[in-house]
């Protein structure tokens, strides 16, 4: 199992950076290298707060190595990030699933926006943890499955933690590029 860990701060108030993250998730991509889209799949509410989603994270195929890439279809470097979002303790717990090939990995975690040592920054912490079964490809003969394992692991990790250390300073640029940007704050 790899163990996914980060501490960022990032210099805006924690009710700011948490309004980032929940309403404007899906404008993440332009501040995150290697994740092309991140799409909402579905949503669930409670009164004025979303509190369950499920996103597609569309990886970039600059994640597969070039001889590889002719043979890599998008659909393989992708994912869904399923969240429940605890509003009140600016928590996010995540699950991710690749909803092609089902238990090929298990990623699970969370992050949280809480103050910062400044009074208008914030800490944003990301724990994660993540494993791979890439003898479970399937169609793969379980001796090329384990031949593979070491290339799957690669591609897995270059883009799941990128795409998770990537996310507060995606914030940080996103209220530089829109610092008068409209947020319900929560």
């Amino acid at each position: 199992m790899i163990q996914l860990d980060l501490i960022q701060d990032i210099p805006a108030p924690p009710e700011r950076a948490w309004a980032v993250f929940w309403e404007r998730f899906s404008d993440m991509p332009m501040h995150i290298a290697e994740i092309d889209a991140i799409t909402p799949v579905d949503e669930r509410w409670d009164g004025e707060h979303r509190t369950l989603t499920v996103h597609r994270w569309q990886a970039s195929p600059t994640l597969i190595p070039a001889m590889a890439r002719p043979f890599v279809k998008p659909t393989l470097i992708c994912w869904n990030g399923h969240a429940e979002w605890l509003h009140a303790e600016r928590t996010v717990r995540f699950d991710f699933r690749h909803d092609r090939f089902e238990g090929l990995y298990n990623c699970t975690g969370s992050f949280v926006v809480d103050p910062g040592e400044d009074a208008d920054a914030s800490r944003v912490t990301i724990h994660g943890e993540l494993e791979i079964h890439p003898e479970r490809l399937s169609g793969l003969p379980r001796g090329l499955a384990r031949k593979a394992s070491g290339w799957v692991e690669r591609v897995l990790l270059s883009a799941v933690e990128p795409a998770l250390a990537a996310l507060p300073l995606a914030v940080d640029r996103f209220l530089e590029e829109y610092p008068d940007g409209e947020l319900r704050i929560a």
